[in-house]
Formats: structure tokens, sequence, C-alpha cells
């Protein structure tokens, strides 16, 4: 098995200080010092020759005793111990391989070569919980390696290696961009590809293509590495080098990490011009013998590898089973060879490869799930083996209906999990689980698992936040929308690069003049600009500068010159409740926030409480509030869209307020009482959900909002009485069982809202009525990020707030004069309901 070889990095030990002091000395055995002038010959000194003191000097004729004393660094050898090391990491046996390193070469670690390959152990098992708890600074001290040239080459290129992984790590671990680009090394550091690679290097490669789509979505001017395999380097030499050295696994993973990032017709391309990687392995990777355990595991693996990468492609019953037939021969020499290996990741993966294709065989397309496509939201299709996800445009589920296949095709990937449990390979723990799910009726228990795996032993936040995604699609009860919905916000703010001003300015201008909508329509083929243009009727120079930086940016994925292919963040545009808060909210309320320190300056830096005079009327020069301000400029069906859109994934208030216990109990139950009043209820999101929940509810449904806002309904449920209202205006509705506010107090300082109270107590019927005021409520400490930035959006356009608990009190109480009967929380980032009656 090849294994890296870290001689080169072994002189650099003796300028290490502790090896420090390496020179001779020589001096007599036992005389003292005024004895040893005298037994100094004097020879004659000749012009030039150097002046020179001896404490000895011996010869033939004059004898003396001399003690010498030579001291030279000695470094422990560990070759043969990291080749061991290293051949139960290929294996997959990672518990294996940390007991040995933990016996063998754990006195060592603080040597970087060795921290190094104990940190890729822990990242190609999956721990990157363990791997961002290891401290390298003391590791890379320069100081410990001297001055000398190829030292500190080697130092450079071992610490480019370990950011990589800690990159790579935090990708999985954490959502922050910035963190990761930290870590990630220049395009310079590692392009043009040598021909000469030591492994070090290899693994720098792959982990620097694995980062590619980061460094891409950098900010501005960082350089972002090639998104052409072929500006990398000259692939094809690279090959024959490590062919004709016979390193077989750098090979396998080079190429297949190619594959993942390139495409496999690229990556056989560079690397073997007209051949196929079945051809190159055939003719230039020929078994060394029945005994040869490292070629057949890396064969095996690499087969089974690009099953697993094609099992998606469209030609999955011919490629998918190509590279299967072919790995056949070399899982069946294994067992016959080595029979303990059946139990090692490449033999692991061979079966999930195996498995993964029983559950795709049949359907009318690549995909196990394709009906999903069948559904008006947003499907989303992994490349791989990984959980398919659903963004709906309303409240529809497709559910989760997987293909019929019988119970024993469940056990060979439940042999091969419980074998990667006994290996401590997460990675392909996940793997098994992940098929398990896809093929089961009830699979909530594989998502447990797989939920406790990602987040309690890997930190692999990144697959978690998939598995919540797929979850949506097995969830169907109340409950259970309601924890998914608590788990999704747990994640916390997903922060991109600061540099968005051209980004906004492209996505606004694909949601005016509908590109996200053709760009759908089209599908995931990749399209030109020209032809784009022409369908949209707008100037293909706007277009190509727009959509390049866009491209850039990721927001779309550059294919070839003018041709872009859609991301899912772009098909996701194409929904009107998601694209259209860009023009509701940026487009005409943006230089509030932006121009506030001129605002807050002009008048003191004191809070701002006038609803009159607000930012946003001084930055636009307008007398207008901002939903006046939207209507005015024709925005007002494109908020309407936004708000549609923000209460997606939330918990309706019905899901945490008993509805049946504090207002259809005791109800009047004549057709013409007014049950239900949504004040400020826009279109009627929130009434429409109701009716759907509780259909049998005594009594009227009424919706009142502006006459500009109610103009705007295209359809509604019978069940609900439509209604211009101005709430700042006498309430024409009496003595209703309840009165509805959603996100509408907010808006307004709290002099306004006590006006807008009192209207409402006057209407309300002692002992009947009740006010549910369905509103955020700020944690006097430790607040959710989502509440604190809808707090900046209310103080830069309206001089609102949103409210602790305490200033609800005061304002519902002391000023308004109303009773909290309970603050009904819903959860992390969710608005609470907060129940009033009249005292």
């Amino acid at each position: 098995m090849h294994k890296r070889r870290i001689g080169r990095f072994k002189d650099s030990a003796l300028s290490h200080p502790e090896n420090q002091g390496s020179q001779s000395e020589e001096r007599s055995a036992s005389r003292l010092p005024m004895e040893r002038d005298g037994d100094r010959i004097r020879l004659p000194e000749s012009p030039g020759a150097p002046k020179e003191k001896f404490d000895v000097i011996c010869t033939p004729g004059r004898p003396r005793d001399a003690t010498v004393r030579l001291n030279l660094g000695v470094f422990h050898d560990l070759d043969d111990e990291l080749e061991e090391f290293n051949r139960y990491v290929r294996r997959g046996e990672f518990g294996t391989a940390r007991v040995f390193f933990d016996k063998h070469l754990l006195a060592h670690v603080a040597y970087p070569w060795v921290f190094v390959q104990y940190a890729e152990m822990l990242f190609e098992m999956g721990d990157y919980k363990s791997l961002l708890q290891l401290n390298a600074e003391p590791v890379f001290r320069l100081t410990q390696f001297g001055n000398r040239h190829e030292d500190v080459e080697a130092m450079r290129r071992l610490e480019i290696n370990w950011r990589l992984l800690k990159a790579s790590a935090l990708c999985h671990s954490q959502h922050e961009l910035q963190p990761v680009l930290d870590e990630v090394c220049q395009p310079h550091e590692i392009i043009p590809v040598s021909a000469n690679l030591g492994s070090t290097e290899v693994r720098i490669i792959c982990l620097a293509m694995n980062l590619m789509s980061v460094t891409d979505r950098g900010n501005a001017g960082a350089t972002a590495l090639p998104s052409d395999l072929a500006d990398w380097g000259n692939w094809s030499r690279l090959y024959q080098e490590l062919q004709g050295q016979g390193r077989i696994w750098d090979f396998r993973d080079l190429f297949a990490t190619a594959c993942v990032c390139f495409g496999i017709t690229s990556a056989e391309e560079q690397f073997f011009g007209s051949r196929t990687i079945v051809e190159s392995l055939w003719d230039d990777w020929p078994p060394l013998g029945d005994d040869d355990e490292s070629s057949l595991l890396a064969r095996l693996d690499i087969f089974a590898t690009m099953a697993l990468l094609s099992v998606n492609q469209v030609k999955v019953e011919s490629l998918t089973e190509t590279y299967l037939y072919l790995a056949g021969p070399q899982a069946e020499a294994l067992i016959t060879s080595f029979p303990h290996l059946v139990k090692s990741r490449p033999f692991l993966r061979f079966i999930i490869a195996q498995s993964s294709i029983s559950l795709r065989r049949g359907k009318r397309s690549q995909l196990a799930y394709d009906y999903l496509a069948d559904f008006p939201g947003l499907g989303v299709f992994p490349l791989g083996i990984d959980m398919p996800y659903y963004v709906p445009v309303g409240m529809e589920n497709p559910g989760w209906e997987p293909p019929d296949l019988p119970e024993s095709s469940f056990e060979p990937l439940e042999m091969a999990l419980n074998a990667a449990k006994e290996l401590k390979d997460y990675r392909t723990q996940a793997l098994c689980i992940k098929e398990l799910a896809l093929r089961s009726r009830e699979p909530s228990k594989y998502f447990e698992d797989l939920g406790r795996l990602q987040t309690e032993t890997q930190d692999d936040m990144e697959g978690y936040l998939t598995t919540c995604l797929a979850r949506y699609l097995i969830k169907k009860d109340k409950e259970s929308k309601a924890k998914l919905l608590r788990d999704l916000n747990d994640f916390g703010a997903w922060q991109e690069p600061s540099n968005m001003t051209g980004a906004i300015a492209g996505l606004s201008f694909g949601v005016e003049t509908g590109l996200w909508k053709l760009m759908a329509k089209n599908g995931d083929r990749p399209q030109k600009v020209s032809e784009l243009a022409a369908n949209l009727a707008v100037d293909p120079l706007l277009l190509s500068r727009l959509m390049r930086h866009l491209g850039a940016m990721g927001y779309i994925t550059e294919v070839d010159v003018d041709v872009y292919k859609p991301t899912n963040y772009a098909k996701a545009m194409s929904i009107p409740i998601i694209s259209d808060g860009y023009l509701a909210i940026l487009s005409c309320t943006s230089q509030g926030p932006i121009k506030f320190h001129e605002y807050s300056r002009e008048r003191g830096f004191v809070n701002p409480t006038n609803a009159k005079d607000t930012p946003l009327m001084d930055a636009y020069g307008t007398d207008m509030d901002m939903f006046a301000w939207q209507q005015s400029l024709g925005y007002g069906p494109h908020f309407n869209h936004h708000m549609g859109g923000y209460r997606q994934g939330r918990p309706p208030w019905m899901s945490f307020y008993p509805v049946k216990e504090k207002l259809i109990t005791g109800a009047d139950t004549s057709p013409d009482a007014p049950f239900f009043v949504d004040i400020g209820g826009s279109i009627g999101h929130d009434l429409m959900e109701f009716n759907r929940n509780y259909p049998d509810a005594p009594g009227k449904l009424i919706l009142q909002d502006l006459p500009a806002v109610i103009g705007q309904i295209q359809q509604l449920d019978p069940a609900i009485t439509p209604m211009s209202y101005d709430f700042h205006t006498e309430q024409p509705i009496k003595g209703a069982r309840a009165y509805y506010m959603h996100s509408c107090l907010h808006d307004w300082p709290d002099d306004v809202c006590t006006s807008i109270l009192a209207r409402i107590s006057q209407a309300m019927k002692p002992g009947y009525s009740r006010l549910l005021i369905n509103e955020n409520v700020i944690p006097s400490k430790g607040a959710y990020w989502e509440t604190t930035a809808l707090d900046m959006v209310m103080l830069t356009l309206f001089c609102s707030m949103e409210r602790t608990e305490a200033d609800w009190y005061n304002l519902i109480e002391n000023l308004a004069g109303l009773k909290i009967v309970k603050i009904w929380g819903g959860g992390k980032g969710v608005e609470s309901v907060i129940e009033c009656e009249l005292p």
C-alpha cells in the first residue's frame, strides 16, 4: 500500500530547539586549564593562515588522552507506524486506527506531519467535532523548524493541508461563510498543479476542489479557484507520474474528487484523453497478485465510488450497473483472499451502491422521488445518495412515497450499517441510514437516528439541515411540524458575503423581468443569455453583465460564455411569495436603514417615536408611511406576497393557542353573530388558515383592512366576509368573540397603539370578547436574531419597535387599560399570542 513518506521532513528536526548544540567539543580528559597552554604545540604561522586555537593536537610522536563529546539530533523513525496507521484509515477501520494512534503516535502528535495525518483521519471518518477541537497553534510555530528553505516549504504545505481540513470541517459544522474563507488558501498556492506531487499536495488539491464553491462565493477581491478542470494543470502528465509510481490511492483521491466537482466526463477527458476510467483501470492498474490487498481495495473503492456518483444520473441503469459489474470480481477476490475486509469501507460502499440501484430501477426518471416534480413548489433532488426535500408554495405537502420494495432489500443495508458502526465510520453510517430511509414507508426512526448521528456525534450541521428539510415530507400533524420548525430555527442566521449591492440589482432585475420564472420553466438545462434576452425583450448586453455577476456570486451556475444553469436558489426565486419581497422591501424602503445615521444625527441621537417623522420619510422626502409609500409605487401586491412568504414554515398561532377551549366553547352560535374579526389581516392569509383548521367554528369570520388592500383580493373562501376598515377609526363590529391582530402594533409607537387599542376595547363585550395580539415578545436576555432584526426594521421604517414582555404589559395594561390574561409562547423566532380581555 502506498504510504506518505515523511523522510523529507526529518532533517527539520535537527534545527528544533531541543536538538541545538550539535557541535563537537574536544577537551583533554582531566587536565586543568593552566596545564593546557603548556601542552599546545606552537606551529609557525603562515601569512593568511587562520588563527585558530586548539585544546589538544594529537600527533604520532606525542600522543595525548582526549575525550570527544558529539551531540547529534536523533529523530524517531515513524515510517512503519504511519504506514500501519494509514492502512487502517484506507480500510475505514477508524476505531482501530484511533486506538493504534493513541498507543504508537500520540506522543509525537506535536510534529506537524503526524498531527495533519491524525486530522485527516478524523475528517475521513466524518468526525468534524473532534477535528475542530484540535489545537494547531503550538504545532505550526515556525521557530521550531529553523530557517532552511526546505524546512519552511515543508511546514507551509502541511499548514495549508491543515487549514483546508479545518475549512472543510467548518463547512459541515456551521453556516457562516467568513470563518471558512479565512482558512482557504489562495489559488496561486496550489495552481498550476505540478506533475511531481507528494501525498500532502494531493490532499491539498482534493480539499481545495471540494471548497471551490465556497471560494466562488467569497468576498470581492478574493480570487476564486478555476471552474474548469483543465485550468488546474496537466492532469494527463500527473496521471502518468502516479501510475508509474504505483500510487493508486493518490490517483483514487484525485480522480474521485475531480468527478464530484467537475463531472465524470470532464475528469476522464483530462486524465485519460479518449479513454474511460474503466479502460484505464483495466490497462494501467492490473492487480499485482492475490496478496495485493492495497490495489484490490483501491480498485473496488474506485468502482464503488463511481457507481455512487452516477446513481442519480440519467443513464443510471447502464452507467451505474457497468461500474457495479466491474466491481463484482474485485469484491469476490477480496472475499476469497481477505475475508476479514468485508468489514471495510470500500466493500461497504459497494454494498450500498448495489442497494441504491434497486431503489431507482424502473422509475420514469433517474430520481427515486420524481413524483415531487408534479407539485407546484420546488423539489430538490440530490446528486448522490441523500434526502430529497420540497419547498411548498402554500400549505401543500407531497408526502413520502418510496417505491415498493421487498423487506429483503433492507437486509444488506442493515448489515452494512452495523459493520460501519463497528468501524466507527460515521460517513458510511450516514449513507446507510439515508438509503434505508429512502426505501422505508415509515422513515421516522431513520430520520431520528440520522439526526442524532449528525448533531451529537459528527457535528455535521450541513447534513442535518438537509435532514430537517426532508422531514417536512413526513410531517402531518401539528406537533411534529412545530418540532420541525423549532429545529430549523435553532440553526440561527445564515450569513452571506457583505458585498451584495450588485447581487441585489441582478436578483431584483430577474424578478421584474420574469427571468427566474423563465429559467425555472426551461428546467435544469444550460440556457443562453441571447435566448433569454430575446424571450424577455431585454438588452442582451445588460442581461449578460447582470448574469455574469450572479454567476460569480453563486446564485446561478456558469456553464460556458454567456451560458448559465439555474441553481435551487434561482428556481426558488420563481415563486412570488419568495421573490416579491426583493421588490416590496428593498426597492422602496432600503434608504431608511442606509441613511438612518443621518436621520439620527439630525435629531440628537435619541430613540425616535414620532410616526409622522420616520427615517423612511426622511430618506425619501415623503410624508407617507411605509404602507402608503409602497402602494404609491405599485408594490402593494408584492408586499402581500412577501407577507405570505413570511408565514411559510411558521407554526400557525392556533397550533399553540387553545382555540376550542378559549373561543369556541361558550361562543354565540347564531349564524349572524360575529365570531372572529381579523383586523389589518391583509388579503386573508391568517383567516383562511384558521378556517382550514376550524371549519365548523360558529358565527361569522370577518376580514378587515384598508380599501386598497381589500381590493387586491383575488380569491377568498365564501365563509370569510371582507370589509374595508381603517383601525384608527371606530370599530364597526361590536361584541365579537375574538378580535385578532397579527404584526400590526409593532408598526406603530406606543401613542398610536394606545389609540388603536382604544377603538377595539370600545367594541369588546365584557366577560365575552377576547383580543388576541399575535406579535413577537423579545426576551430581556438572549434575544433571537430574527426578532432583533425585525426590531431594526421597525426602528428604521416606522419609528416603532418589537416589544419585550415588560413593554407589552406597559402598553396593554398601563396605557390601553386592558388586562393580559396570558402570553402564549410560540417558540424561538415565532410570534406569541397575547390574550387580552376587558378588566
